[in-house]
């Protein structure tokens, strides 16, 4: 006995065959049509009210920020005002003599240092020049032998 092998090939029906496209349906469908409808209506309006919302709630924050500066401010100048007094002469002077014992000199343990007038203010004292240094280096090292 003989067998023959058939040919396995498969081939697509004729268009004309073929069952009709569900694709059409859906585009008639007329639930979906009023899906697509709703959606390009009410997503534009949901999303202007999302933007809405966070600048109200931008502008909250931005009030609430405002009054915690202002309310740091008064606090920075109460502090100011309590530095200042901490800091004033009188209130030192006062603890100083009657919290630690601490009194005033007398005039016997006070002096005063006199420095020669040079005529010009102390940031315009004069340099030496390299000439003027070399002269005293010299005048010292000969001071050092007659030392000896």
């Amino acid at each position: 006995m003989m067998l023959a092998v058939a040919n396995t090939r498969s081939f697509a029906p004729p268009l004309s065959q073929r069952a009709p496209s569900r694709r059409r349906a859906t585009r008639r469908n007329p639930v979906t049509r009023a899906l697509i409808v709703a959606a390009v209506v009410f997503l534009p309006a949901i999303i202007y009210v999302s933007q809405r919302t966070d600048a109200a709630r931008s502008g909250y924050a931005i009030l609430r920020l405002r009054d915690e500066v202002s309310s740091l401010q008064t606090d920075n100048a109460r502090l100011l005002a309590t530095v200042t007094t901490l800091k004033s002469p009188d209130r030192i002077e006062q603890i100083a003599v009657h919290e630690l014992g601490m009194v005033a000199p007398r005039q016997q343990q006070l002096s005063a240092l006199s420095l020669p007038q040079l005529g010009l203010a102390s940031h315009e004292i004069p340099t030496p020049s390299v000439f003027q240094r070399f002269a005293s280096w010299l005048a010292g090292e000969a001071e050092a032998h007659e030392s000896r």
